[in-house]
């Protein structure tokens, strides 16, 4: 039976339920004694016409889907129900067409089958209302699970609006970083304006205005080897160097030891190392050989001594910064020096400069994905 036709017999069948009535209402005015059974079978119909008018709302209105079977089975109850309304408007109208007689023989034989008609619509509506409690059970069936979905539907909303909140409350925690951050950048411009100073204090460094610290450097080397050149050799110096040479012995320090020396005699005194004295009683007793060997190992001493204290020198004078020579040379170019701390200081903010930078962008980043989001 297709789902259209509980709707589309419900004319015909209407059709003879309010020709039965009619009928009825009729033979009730001229039979009265028939008024008690013609009054129990017109209420059955009256059921009847209640029930199909619940099942045609409940069809057109697609309130109820019922299954296959039922709908072939009240299909089939319509049927019954519209041949027994036939059935009776048939025997009534015979009843009421005929005699006096006729109409009196109601009592004694119609009645019966009056009341076999009034029972098959009876159980013709026992049959459409147990269809009714099933379309009843189905629809509060379906309204139940309607409002199980419902409660998912409100707790997935629920669920939704507090992870909108979540994410809501992480963008104020985002946007307050980045306000953060901002504060923070805006210092760019300031370590960007003393990375710039200290660049132009390095490079001035090297212009040939800080050049008076090496210049210093080298006038000292070319003093002490025009100082070391200056000295003169005694006279044989290199004859005694090649027929013999001293014997004395240095010390850790390289300074020669006068304690090991067999060249130089107990009685010779070296009052000061640039001017050596001599005994003349002690001069006069050595050979010509051994004053210039003596004058030679003298030679060496002032030698040795010179190159000590200039190699001393130079090394002082390196251990100086740069500073410390400009401000007894060059006062006026001391502000323009920078020194070892000043150079890390340099890159400690560089660091900080770039670390802030790469910061900032991941931040953005976040920021960018979380919105999109929570736009989604």
């Amino acid at each position: 039976m297709d789902p259209l036709s509980i709707t589309a017999s419900a004319g015909s069948i209407f059709g003879a339920l309010i020709s039965c009535t009619k009928t009825i209402t009729s033979f009730v005015s001229t039979v009265r004694a028939a008024r008690t059974e013609m009054d129990a079978v017109q209420q059955e119909l009256t059921s009847l016409k209640l029930c199909l008018d619940v099942l045609e709302d409940d069809d057109e209105q697609y309130r109820v889907r019922y299954p296959e079977e039922m709908r072939t089975k009240i299909g089939d109850i319509k049927t019954n129900i519209e041949m027994n309304c036939i059935q009776i408007r048939n025997m009534l109208n015979k009843l009421q067409s005929g005699k006096l007689g006729r109409r009196i023989q109601w009592a004694a034989s119609e009645r019966e089958e009056i009341n076999q008609f009034r029972s098959s619509l009876e159980s013709n509506k026992a049959s459409l209302e147990i269809m009714l409690q099933y379309g009843t059970v189905a629809i509060i069936t379906r309204n139940t699970k309607g409002q199980q979905q419902s409660n998912r539907d409100i707790s997935a909303v629920l669920q939704y609006a507090q992870a909108t909140c979540d994410n809501t409350v992480e963008i104020g925690r985002k946007v307050d970083d980045l306000l953060s951050m901002q504060e923070n950048c805006s210092r760019f411009d300031e370590l960007r304006h003393e990375l710039i100073k200290l660049r132009q204090q390095i490079t001035a460094l090297d212009t040939p205005k800080n050049q008076s610290f090496h210049c210093f450097l080298d006038q000292s080397r070319s003093y002490t080897q025009a100082l070391l050149e200056s000295l003169d050799p005694p006279p044989g110096y290199e004859d005694c160097l090649s027929v013999s040479e001293p014997t004395s012995q240095k010390d850790e320090s390289g300074a020669f030891d006068d304690s090991t020396s067999t060249l130089v005699a107990p009685n010779i005194v070296i009052i000061d190392v640039d001017n050596a004295v001599f005994c003349p009683a002690c001069a006069q007793e050595m050979d010509e050989a051994k004053l210039h060997v003596a004058q030679a190992r003298l030679y060496e001493m002032q030698k040795q001594w010179r190159a000590s204290w200039t190699e001393q020198l130079i090394h002082e004078l390196a251990c100086l910064q740069p500073a410390d020579v400009l401000s007894v040379h060059e006062d006026a170019h001391c502000a323009d020096s920078l020194s070892v701390n000043d150079i890390s200081h340099v890159a400690r903010l560089e660091d900080e400069c770039d670390e802030l930078r790469l910061h900032s962008q991941q931040l953005m980043g976040e920021i960018r994905s979380l919105q999109q989001r929570s736009a989604d």
